[in-house]
């Protein structure tokens, strides 16, 4: 503009002045930058905390698997019914009852040699926030040989 108003050379200090005190300040910078990744940082909060419950389930449900198998071993004459048993008491307190995990009992053999496998699913849900919703499903097997 020419009408001399902006090129008044009176006028032009005050400007930078007025320029160097408004980009001088950064207070509040860190309270927008915060809120900017704040979410991020309680997603991947979330994400690891229910990756390690997700792991602790399986390994419990894998070592009621292998607590069954042991028993089966040991007391040859145990019945389906005996070794679900023992394999859901390692798991009912995690999953919020036995409704929600299914045992299977197969007879394979490996090698001319017969094996019982035993194999359990167990309906997982998050508990995140945003995750709710999303279920998915943890196994686990073991196997243990039969004598003949």
């Amino acid at each position: 503009m020419r009408d001399g108003h902006f090129n008044n050379p009176a006028l032009v200090p005050g400007r930078r002045r007025f320029l160097r005190r408004f980009l001088g300040h950064s207070g509040a910078a860190a309270a927008v930058e915060f809120a900017f990744i704040a979410p991020i940082l309680v997603m991947i909060t979330f994400a690891v905390l229910e990756t390690g419950r997700a792991l602790f389930v399986k390994n419990s449900l894998q070592h009621g698997l292998e607590r069954a198998s042991r028993y089966a071993m040991v007391h040859s004459s145990a019945t389906s019914t005996e070794l679900k048993t023992l394999a859901f008491d390692q798991v009912t307190a995690l999953s919020g009852g036995s409704s929600n995990v299914r045992f299977t009992m197969t007879n394979t053999t490996v090698d001319s040699l017969p094996f019982v496998v035993l194999q359990a699913e167990i309906d997982h849900q998050m508990d995140a926030p945003s995750l709710s919703s999303y279920t998915f499903v943890i196994t686990a097997s073991t196997r243990y040989p039969v004598d003949t």
